[in-house]
């Protein structure tokens, strides 16, 4: 036991931990008394992390909780233990974030490192840093709560920290550094992967013609009733515009006779097949907008029924100017009691966006020129493909503000109706 730890007993049975992970353990199990359960999970060896570095082996006292109340005794994770050689060893925050530097990642603690557009092929957790010191990657954390998770690239050497929490947030779902923060920093790396290809990419020619103005609509079987209503309401609005029908293979029957009789009915109408399964459920909107056929596009939900001919809107000042039309969702940031979304939410950190304060956006409708806004759509690439880490971490609700954080990335301005939700004029959607 050369590299070993003893931690005092009385008698009991070796187990193997990680430094931190053991320290959080012990920690945790006396702080909430159960004693009953820490004896019987210390009955035998246990292995808290799934990425294992250099290995502290502890004698942990079965019949006695004076071990666990010296262990407590310490401040701020400075910890004492006993070496087989008799002598105390002094880890406090420093050594100890070196210490799992160098066990878990091969190198010692370093700089933090940009991000930039390499990915992290290797990553491990080292620790989560809060006020309180340093805590385990199995440590539950918050947005609301100061600190961030400190990982590594072990192909690499390089390090990062992520996940940064600010105080007096609104608090997120909890999350676990472990299991969340390579993800969170691969999103990150793969939008900026997208924007240097961006970068490299020639803008798309404007077709013109047929194809320059139209409605998009994303439809599936359960909410083929209301798109019938909302389609026959756009003609009688008095809406000639041709549209696209975009549906995912095997959630619409094109053969069916109710789509026939729609198609037919309708008229000008077109069904497009979304090839692409990253593109499901809600985000069938946004590819419907990336691939829309149109140059200028109004995406409609199923269920939304316009109030007057839309046409008008791709004439309107605030187009033509900005190129892009938003409406704001119901709720206020500030007052959301669903979507807990303020300058301290993860996502401005996963976005890469600076905070700002201003109404979500409702994605039911909004109008895109598709040519001017080309570099935002291809940003909504990479978040549509890894939506799993936003999903996970609930910093978005579905594919609400997608849309306006791939606008704000790629630094294209958008028109936001200034009129509150809700509020019905006979001008109409809010112009």
């Amino acid at each position: 036991m050369v590299e070993g730890y003893l931690l005092k007993a009385n008698e009991g049975a070796d187990v193997e931990f990680d430094v931190l992970d053991a320290f959080e353990y012990l920690k945790d199990s006396v702080r909430k008394s159960h004693v009953d359960e820490t004896k019987r999970q210390l009955h035998r060896p246990v292995s808290l992390s799934r990425r294992l570095g250099r290995k502290a082996t502890f004698l942990a006292s079965i019949g006695s909780l004076a071990a666990f109340a010296f262990v407590l005794g310490l401040t701020q994770l400075g910890l004492v233990l006993y070496t087989t050689s008799g002598g105390d060893v002094h880890l406090g925050d420093s050594e100890l974030m070196r210490s799992v530097a160098m066990s878990r990642c091969g190198v010692d603690l370093q700089h933090e490192s940009p991000l930039g557009t390499q990915s992290i092929d290797e990553g491990v957790c080292l620790m989560r840093r809060t006020l309180d010191g340093v805590q385990s990657c199995l440590y539950k954390a918050s947005n609301s709560e100061e600190g961030f998770c400190a990982i590594c690239d072990r192909a690499t050497g390089r390090q990062f920290r992520v996940m940064k929490g600010r105080p007096d947030g609104l608090k997120q779902s909890m999350f676990q550094c472990e299991k969340e923060a390579v993800d969170f920093a691969n999103f990150k790396i793969k939008a900026n992967q997208k924007l240097e290809e961006i970068a490299r990419m020639e803008p798309p020619a404007p077709k013109g013609g047929a194809f320059e103005r139209g409605i998009a609509m994303s439809v599936h079987l359960g909410v083929l009733i209301p798109a019938a209503a909302a389609l026959k309401r756009i003609r009688q609005a008095g809406c000639q515009l041709p549209i696209e029908i975009f549906y995912q293979a095997g959630e619409l029957d094109p053969s069916s006779e109710a789509v026939k009789g729609i198609l037919s009915e309708v008229g000008n109408i077109e069904l497009r097949e979304i090839k692409n399964k990253s593109y499901k459920r809600y985000y069938t909107k946004i590819y419907a907008v990336r691939f829309s056929s149109f140059d200028k596009v109004l995406l409609l939900d199923s269920d939304n029924l316009v109030a007057r001919n839309p046409e008008y809107l791709f004439d309107s000042k605030e187009f033509i100017e900005h190129g892009a039309i938003f409406w704001p969702d119901h709720w206020h940031p500030d007052f959301s009691p669903l979507f807990r979304f303020d300058e301290t939410s993860l996502a401005w950190e996963l976005f890469d966006v600076e905070p700002r304060t201003m109404y979500e956006v409702e994605a039911g409708q909004l109008l895109v020129d598709r040519i001017r806004s080309w570099k935002a759509l291809e940003l909504l690439a990479p978040y549509v493909e890894n939506s799993a880490v936003i999903e996970r971490l609930q910093v978005l609700w579905g594919d609400k503000d997608l849309f306006r954080f791939a606008f704000f990335r790629t630094e294209k301005s958008f028109y936001m109706i200034q009129k509150p939700p809700g509020e019905f004029l006979s001008i109409g959607l809010g112009l």
